[in-house]
């Protein structure tokens, strides 16, 4: 039986038959095309690497629902990382719980985050947990 392919491997696919047709199209009619998707998670995930997110890295996000998420969720498809969302409305308590749980290695929230003392989340985590840049 054949390996169902990954979602990077049927990105890739989409981007060969239609690379400038629009993949994802926000509220405010931004828009963005497989290619331009593809092009901009492969630099996404660049720098992800060169920060040590690599095949089965444990990454935590908590991010908002945009664009530039789905372009880390992408980077991190292609890098072959475990990717695990946090609810954007959980808080200390709850987000360092759910580290705890899925044993992550990496956290990555946005610039825009507010009401949570994320170094300070890490600074107490036992597990040695990374924040990742994750400019959206």
């Amino acid at each position: 039986m054949p390996a169902t392919p990954t979602f990077w491997e049927r990105l890739e696919r989409r981007v060969s038959a239609t690379p400038d047709a629009p993949m994802l199209i926000d509220e405010g009619d931004t828009q963005i095309t497989y290619a331009e998707y593809r092009d901009a998670a492969l630099r996404a995930a660049s720098g992800f690497h060169e920060q040590g997110v690599g095949p089965d890295s444990r990454v935590s996000l908590q991010l908002p629902t945009r664009i530039g998420t789905i372009i880390v969720m992408g980077a991190l498809s292609r890098l072959g990382a475990v990717q695990n969302p946090i609810v954007p409305i959980y808080r200390e308590s709850e987000i360092d719980f759910c580290l705890r749980e899925t044993g992550a290695d990496f956290l990555c929230v946005s610039d825009e985050a507010e009401n949570v003392d994320y170094a300070g989340l890490m600074a107490r985590s036992e597990s040695g947990i990374t924040l990742l840049s994750c400019l959206l």
